[in-house]
């Protein structure tokens, strides 16, 4: 069986994940080489159940990570980026799980003060081979742009017309230290009524 290659960094709640389930990094990662072994470059989503968890994998057509998973577990939903080189837009130093995790507690820190924002929550940290994987908690929520990074319908002129204006508070506030802090890194939870951010990189000499 599969394993990773690299200390895993965790959280708190991470380290209790860890504890209460020995080996489940190893038990993902298996889900991960069947879901492959099942139907290697199909598009779409699948999954597939190994022992307590049920791993589903979504094809990403994005720049910088190759697949994205959702996993569910002991009633709860996690999210998982799978990144690695080869990819036109990765960038070791920033993209790798570790840095990732890195740069998602200084947007934390960055936007502790506001309200109606949140970074997304990350537990787990690992890599394999030339691997990487980054577990967080699943948000469910709204696009706030289109593929064109255009404010959608409900954003530009409807209902959630104000959010715009934390969205680009968000931005002014991080974009001195983050290079990627865009409306097209955030997510809108109506429910709650908080912007979700995720995907943020570094400054370079900050």
């Amino acid at each position: 069986m599969e394993t990773p290659s690299r200390s895993i960094l965790y959280t708190p709640e991470g380290r209790k994940l860890l504890r209460r389930h020995k080996g489940i990094v190893k038990e993902f990662l298996f889900a991960r080489r069947l879901l492959i072994s099942i139907k290697k470059g199909a598009r779409g989503k699948m999954d597939v159940v190994i022992g307590p968890m049920r791993v589903e994998r979504f094809f990403s057509d994005g720049d910088m990570h190759d697949y994205l998973y959702r996993v569910k577990m002991e009633g709860k939903v996690f999210f998982i980026k799978e990144q690695g080189e080869g990819k036109e837009a990765f960038q070791p130093d920033s993209d790798f799980a570790d840095a990732q995790m890195k740069t998602l507690s200084r947007a934390s820190v960055a936007l502790r003060r506001m309200k109606g924002v949140k970074v997304a929550q990350y537990h787990l940290a690992w890599r394999s081979g030339n691997r990487s994987f980054l577990v967080t908690d699943f948000y469910e929520g709204e696009k706030l742009v289109d593929g064109m990074g255009v404010f959608t319908e409900p954003f530009a002129h409807g209902k959630w017309k104000g959010v715009q204006l934390r969205a680009h508070d968000v931005i002014r506030r991080l974009e001195p230290y983050f290079s990627d802090a865009h409306t097209s890194n955030m997510i809108y939870d109506p429910v709650r009524d908080k912007l979700i951010l995720f995907d943020l990189r570094p400054k370079q000499n900050r």
